[in-house]
Order: C-alpha cells, then structure tokens, then sequence
C-alpha cells in the first residue's frame, strides 16, 4: 500500500440500485482529475451536477459530485465523492475510467486507514465502523454505535491513563529510590484496574453471542444419522449422507438465522475406535468443536441408544448438550430413555424436526440478553483486554509474594504493549493486515 497514491474505489455494493457512490481519496487528486471534473471551479461540500464523458466525448453518465480539501474530508486528504445512476455495467464502466487516470482502485479499510493514520480518527472508532457495516443484529449494532460516539474511547482511554499513572510511579521508584521498596502499595490500584477491566470482559461474555454467532455441533457415534440432521436443519443438501460408516470425516458447516441469533450449525465426524489417519483427523476437529461450542446436539439413534461412552460426554458437558434419538421410522415403540428433554426424531422422514428447532431456540432464548450492551465491540478488543488482565494478575502475584520491583516493572510493561496494541498508539505494520483489510472496499 502506498499512501500517497490517489486512490479510488466504490463505496456501494456492486449491483442493481437506484445509486452508486465512488469515493476518490488522496493529495494531487486535482492534477488527476483536471479535464474530467471541474473541480477548481467547484466549491468545497457543495454538490454539483455533472456529464461525465469519456476521452472522446462520449456521455458516461449524468453524475453528482462533492469535493472535500484537506484536511477537512473523512481521510484527512483531498477527497471527492461522485454519485452515479446505479447498475452492474455502469458502476464498472465508471471504475474503470478513473482507474485508466491513473487512479489506483483502494485495498479494503485503506480509506479509514488513511483516516487512521492521518488523525483523523482513532483506532477505536475506526473499528466501530467496520462493526457497524457488517452489524447482523441490533445488540451488536448498538454496541459498535458505544465505539462510534467515543464512549468506548473514552473508557478505554481513563483505564489506559490510570496504568500509565501507576507505570510511572513504578519507573520513578526504580530510577530514583536509593531504599528497599515497598510494592504493596501498588496492590490497591492495580486491583482497581483488573475490576474495571473485568467489566468490560464480562459484558462483552453478554454480547458475544450476538457478535460471534451460536455455535451449534452435531456430534454422537457414526451412522446416527447427524449429517441428515444437519441436512434438516440448514435446509439444503449439504452433507453427503450414506449407510457407510464414517462418511464424514472433517467439519461441515453452514450459518442461518434463528431470529436475530446467527447460528452456526456443524456436523462432525463421528465418534468410534478407527486406525484411519484421516478419521482420526476428523475426529480431533470433532472434539475440538464440542469444547467449544455453544450448544451441543448430541444423536444416537433407536438401536443403539447411549452407551458408556456416550454418557462420558453428556455428563461432562450436560450444561450444554441437548439429546437427539433419530431413526424413530425404523421401530413402531421407542424405549425412552432416562435423561429428560430428549428429542425423538427421523432426520430421514422429517419427523420431530419442528419440535427439534424449538428447542433449539428456546435452549438460545434462554442464554441471550437482548438488553445486553457491551464498550468491546469486537474479539481482538475482547482477548487483548484478557491479556492485559492476565498481567495484571502476574503482577499482583509479584506483590504478594513480596517480589523485587524489577519484576512487577517487566509485567507491566508487558501489559503496556497489549494496551498500545488496542488503541493503536504505535503504527506498525500489523495494524493494517489485522484490522483494516478486514474491512469492506470503500470503506
């Protein structure tokens, strides 16, 4: 990425619509746009009608146009922003014609990280931004919308002020102090901090499902039919589904709505003594996702029932497994077992599917709060927040074990590194291959 080139790049999706909006960022863009656009003759935020043509003279489109000077633009740089008539062919042809100028097309986030870079926002807002654009639910919409207005900033910033308050207390007892220290009066604000930063993780432990998705793993023995199930329940065929034991041999899996939940449905590879390499394989991802997952669909089917090891795995994650007997077409009476709020179904036959997904969506229902509002909007707020508690928490430990100051000094500057990390207080580059190429085009 060169940040002095003059970029350009559309700021709508590429399809059919009433409008398409370009944005065109950098230092020099009159040069580049002399002969194209009147720009001299236009005066800054005041939008102007205009016929586009090409080279040679031919209408492109009847546009719009409103042209921002540094460093009063979203970027911090000379900026326009054409609006065209919408259209596949249209916004191409467009595209094209600047980029033929000389305009290069931008890299994804490049505009906010222009932005960014140039000061004209911080890191903090600029993820709320990219939250706000791929927000799938009102929850996680508002939590990015704390981070837009600078109520996150604002917290983030008064915990950072407060460490660096308390680092350099810690630096002046080193340089300066000739007597043994007593560090145990740093235990109260260091304290004081892990509480603050505690609240933050664990509000965002609240909204974490709305930002993250539920995760939903089908797991049991092979051949119980989880892969039809899973079939059932995404609604398409996209698991290969065969009388052959152990078809599927690595994770599948597919996102759908459950109100304003994104679930994430994942059928596994099933669970059986194998000496096949690649099962085996399988199988590790299997366990990998139970860990981890929010809900666990636990299948066995009418002749076979739950064995041993079966009720190994239900009983140690029986806080988050439902059971699921499938085959139920196959006998005219089912043995019922004797765990409660088992589903009976036939994945095959449709039979018992509806009152599967209620459960399934009274089972969410009853772990979500709606009302929920988090000041960390995204994971990498999230884990670096944990990895500033966590050396908190090492240091706190120095203290109480009557540690040298030396010690409790290297803890937190740890933690200081994670903190410039969050606010972006050093530019590197992983700011921009971590954050701001996940953002959209245009953005």
């Amino acid at each position: 990425m060169k940040l002095g080139d003059v970029i350009i790049a559309p700021a709508t999706p590429m399809g059919v619509g009433a409008i398409s909006i370009f944005r065109i960022s950098g230092n020099g863009l009159s040069g580049i746009l002399k002969g194209i656009l009147p720009i001299e003759e236009t005066e800054p935020r005041r939008i102007r009608r205009f016929i586009l043509r090409d080279d040679k003279g031919a209408i492109l489109d009847e546009i719009t146009f409103v042209r921002y000077t540094a460093p009063n633009s979203y970027t911090g740089e000379d900026m326009v922003e054409i609006f065209s008539h919408g259209g596949i062919a249209n916004a191409k042809r467009i595209l094209e014609f600047f980029a033929s100028k000389g305009l290069r097309i931008a890299e994804p986030g490049e505009f906010t990280f222009r932005a960014f870079f140039n000061g004209k926002i911080s890191l903090t807002r600029a993820e709320s931004i990219d939250r706000i654009c791929k927000s799938e639910n009102v929850v996680e919409l508002n939590s990015a919308l704390e981070g837009l207005l600078g109520r996150s900033e604002e917290e983030f910033e008064t915990i950072y002020s407060a460490f660096i308050n308390l680092l350099g207390e810690v630096v002046a007892e080193l340089e300066f102090s000739e007597d043994e220290v007593d560090i145990t009066r740093f235990k109260w604000p260091i304290e004081e901090l892990i509480e603050r930063i505690n609240c933050l993780i664990e509000s965002y432990d609240k909204v974490s499902i709305f930002t993250e998705g539920f995760d939903i793993v089908i797991a049991g023995k092979t051949n119980v039919g989880k892969s039809s199930l899973f079939n059932r329940l995404i609604g398409e065929e996209r698991s290969i589904v065969t009388d052959i034991e152990g078809t599927t041999r690595d994770v599948v899996d597919k996102k759908i709505y459950f109100g304003n939940i994104v679930a994430r449905f994942v059928d596994t590879a099933g669970i059986r003594k194998t000496n096949d390499k690649i099962e085996l394989l399988g199988q590790e991802k299997t366990h990998q996702e139970i860990v981890n997952a929010s809900l666990i669909l636990y299948m066995t089917d009418v002749e076979r029932m739950f064995d041993e090891v079966d009720k190994e795995i239900i009983e140690r994650y029986k806080d988050k497994v439902m059971l699921v007997v499938n085959k139920i077409d196959l006998k005219k009476s089912v043995t019922e077992c004797k765990y409660k709020d088992v589903f009976y179904i036939s994945a095959k036959y449709n039979m018992g599917i509806d009152e599967l997904k209620s459960g399934i969506r009274g089972f969410i229902l009853s772990r979500v709060d709606f009302n929920a509002k988090s000041m960390l909007f995204n994971k990498r707020q999230y884990e670096l927040f944990v990895n500033i508690r966590n050396s908190l928490i090492k240091s706190l430990n120095i203290i109480e074990n009557r540690g040298v100051l030396d010690l409790l000094f290297l803890e937190l500057k740890d933690a200081k590194i994670q903190f410039e990390r969050l606010l972006g207080k050093v530019i590197d580059d992983d700011i921009y291959s971590n954050i701001f190429s996940r953002f959209c085009v245009g953005k």
